[in-house]
């Protein structure tokens, strides 16, 4: 690394260069990284609806488990 590079690493960042960063690098990795709202409530509707499903396939068990030891 030359002496320019190692000079210009050393400087405090100023908030131009900040908020440069921000717009370019910053807020584009969150923005791949988080789900909308609107995402998040499909993907919760979605397992809802499979556990849902599980439930009362396991509540039509205990039911004809309880029936058998009825019998």
């Amino acid at each position: 690394m030359n002496k320019i590079k190692k000079k210009s690493l050393k400087k405090p960042l100023t908030l131009e260069e900040l908020m440069n960063y921000n717009d370019k690098v910053f807020i584009p990795a969150l923005e791949e990284r988080f789900v909308s709202k609107k995402e998040f409530q499909d993907f919760q509707d979605k397992n809802f609806k499979i556990l849902d499903a599980i439930l009362k396939k396991s509540d039509i068990l205990i039911k004809e488990k309880e029936i058998k030891q009825f019998q």
